[in-house]
């Protein structure tokens, strides 16, 4: 997730991965000046929960939150994913960072089941994407 210091890339790389089902896969921020997460699900839907949750501050008894995913994730650890999750397949690890103290750097999420899944980071919206690819 991200490569670099004071100017970042902010993509995934590689853009596909590719796992046998019941893999780990490590998700490393590896910028210093970036915060990420890996986000799972349709993008209408995505786009709809970040517009409802994640709002900016606009001042006195305006509503001012931060999506509760960033924060918390959507599901307990150990973190697995497998088709049909939360029944649209919405799915999204906590923040990470690569500064040495801060945030954990890295995200495991165990994929059950084999399929396509394209994921975003939330923070950085759908321009920030890969996928991963999970075979039998």
């Amino acid at each position: 997730m991200g490569v670099g210091g004071k100017t970042a890339i902010l993509d995934f790389l590689p853009a596909v991965t590719r796992v046998k089902a019941g893999t780990t896969v490590a998700f490393v921020n590896r910028s210093s000046s970036e915060v990420h997460n890996v986000t799972f699900g349709p993008l209408k839907y995505i786009d709809k929960f970040g517009k409802q949750t994640d709002l900016f501050p606009m001042g006195p008894n305006s509503k001012n939150q931060t999506t509760p995913i960033l924060v918390y994730a959507s599901d307990p650890k150990p973190l697995t994913y497998e088709a049909g999750i939360h029944g649209n397949g919405f799915f999204a690890g906590p923040l990470t960072d690569g500064m040495s103290g801060g945030l954990p750097n890295t995200t495991r999420i165990t994929f059950m089941s084999p399929g396509k899944y394209h994921f975003i980071c939330f923070i950085h919206g759908p321009d920030m994407a890969a996928n991963v690819i999970v075979t039998k």
